[in-house]
């Protein structure tokens, strides 16, 4: 290995590969702690009303599993989750296609090409990031139905 290729993998490579092991870890916890949330909430609505027989308890379980289901939508942790998993799984594959000197990564312009791919797939991700930023940013609007005019014909 060259000086460039090690000075690549240890000021590039491997703390973007360990931000999206984080990442993914981080997001599959959100999402797992979430979805119980709002399993146990609903699972409790008809326990609640049968053995206390109050309104008041059930509607705030509902309540609460209804801000588990909002949050779950809003922030997209499981999605988040898949993304940077299935990024991180694309930066170890090509490390080790580079460590068994498969194609493209034997010869001469190997290394070349390793950091080439690295930087298109972390690129890819920044992409998505951005689209996924944007999406949450604007917010949805309804479109307004105008009555008609009986003059328009």
């Amino acid at each position: 290995m060259s000086e460039r290729l090690d000075t690549y993998l240890d000021n590039r490579f491997r703390p973007q590969l360990a931000w999206f092991e984080k990442a993914a870890a981080r997001a599959k916890q959100r999402h797992g702690f979430l979805s119980t949330a709002q399993l146990c909430a609903t699972a409790a609505i008809p326990a609640t009303n049968v053995l206390t027989q109050s309104t008041t308890a059930s509607t705030v379980i509902a309540v609460l599993a209804t801000i588990a289901a909002g949050l779950l939508a809003l922030f997209g942790h499981r999605e988040e989750w898949l993304r940077y998993r299935r990024t991180a799984a694309a930066l170890e594959s090509i490390k080790a296609r580079l460590d068994a000197g498969l194609a493209p990564f034997d010869g001469d312009d190997g290394e070349n090409h390793f950091m080439e791919a690295c930087e298109e797939i972390l690129g890819g991700e920044l992409g998505q990031w951005e689209t996924q930023v944007r999406a949450r940013a604007v917010p949805h609007k309804a479109k307004a139905k105008l009555p008609k005019n009986d003059d328009e014909d």
